[in-house]
């Protein structure tokens, strides 16, 4: 009797543990559509910067990637809220990305970003943002943390 119930539960087992995403297994990549966000500070003059939105990547004549993303925020100055050219919500365009080992680096027209896959995943992205731009004859340069997820290919 016991032996019965053994390979049924066995067969349960097995598929239990195979119904997981593997990402160890797949390739790396930027192709496909990624959510993001960042947290940003220009040390300078105290403005602190979240942002979120996302990228959509794909494979590049040269090689490379191109894309675009679009993004959302919230900038914040001495305590008031702004919009700021890190809030904007038209779309942008992403160039020179790369994707070396497990290394990546890519900009946007006010941005370069460099980080690298978590290891063992190739759904999650994290690393640095730098962003610099010129506002009321103002020269701002942001730095912090940034993170993408893909949620599609």
């Amino acid at each position: 009797m016991h032996r019965r119930l053994l390979l049924p539960s066995m067969l349960v087992l097995a598929a239990a543990c195979a119904s997981g995403t593997d990402t160890q297994s797949q390739p790396l990549t930027l192709e496909g559509t990624w959510t993001q966000s960042a947290h940003l500070v220009d040390a300078t003059h105290g403005d602190d910067h979240a942002h979120f939105g996302t990228y959509a990547f794909a494979q590049a004549n040269s090689g490379g990637y191109t894309g675009t993303g679009q993004q959302d925020g919230l900038c914040t100055a001495a305590g008031q809220h702004y919009t700021g050219p890190l809030a904007d919500t038209t779309t942008f365009q992403l160039t020179n990305a790369v994707l070396s080992g497990r290394e990546v680096s890519f900009q946007r027209d006010i941005c370069t970003f460099s980080g690298s896959f978590v290891a063992g995943r190739n759904d999650r992205i994290t690393g640095t943002a730098t962003c610099s731009y010129t506002r009321n004859g103002v020269d701002y340069t942001f730095t912090g943390g940034w993170q993408a997820d893909r949620v599609s290919n």
